[in-house]
Parts: structure tokens; sequence; C-alpha cells
């Protein structure tokens, strides 16, 4: 199963504390990200302690975080052309951790969505 979690900048410790948890309870399942600041790295952070397989996007042709134990690819584009572009990697589900302000997560979820994906929004 792949699962897209994304997430905002401005995330709450406990949006980073469930980013990890999330990655810890499905370590046995491959992950998707991008490269912001907040839950993206939290979400990064986890997998490489944890060795789960992860594929980081970013955009701009540029990464702001990467793995060091997964697939970092840097897109060119904006962020919302790289947040499609991870939707259009058809993962399984999709989740936003989102702080109620962050348009970029509210977007990719409703994406989602609108492409038959399984997905949540945590708040």
């Amino acid at each position: 199963m792949k699962i897209l979690i994304c997430g905002s900048r401005e995330a709450s410790p406990r949006l980073l504390s469930i980013a990890h948890d999330f990655v810890q309870l499905y370590h046995e399942h491959e992950f998707i990200c991008g490269d912001a600041d907040g839950v993206d790295a939290a979400v990064i952070a986890a997998c490489d302690a944890l060795g789960v397989k992860l594929s980081v996007y970013g955009a701009n042709h540029v990464l702001r975080h990467q793995t060091r134990t997964g697939r970092n690819i840097a897109l060119g584009g904006t962020y919302r052309m790289r947040d499609a572009w991870m939707v259009a990697q058809q993962p399984d589900v999709v989740i936003g951790l989102w702080n109620g302000s962050s348009p970029g997560t509210l977007a990719t979820v409703k994406h989602a969505k609108q492409q038959g994906i399984e997905s949540y929004l945590v708040r």
C-alpha cells in the first residue's frame, strides 16, 4: 500500500507527533510526501529513523528536505503542480495533517478525493 502524507509547514507538536506515530504504525507500507518544513520533515525523519520506504517530492527543481534512505525527486514547476504529481502517483490513501489554514494541504486532500482516492483531513 502507498500512503501520501501531506501537511502544514506551521504544524503543532500534536500534528508532528501524529505524523511520526502514523509512520511507525504503518512502517511496512510505502510513503510519499513533499519536502517542506513541518509535517513533511517529520515524515521524512520518521521514515529515515525506521527504515521505511519513502519517496520525497520537491518543486522548482529544489529539495528543501531529503530522505537519506528513500528516493528524492526534484520536479520542475510549482508546489501546486508537485502536490498534483504526488496524487498522480496513485496512493491508496491520502492523509492531510492540517493546521486549519494551510491552503496546499487542503487543496491536496480535495484533489485526491476528486480522483476517487480515499482521503482524510486531520486537524
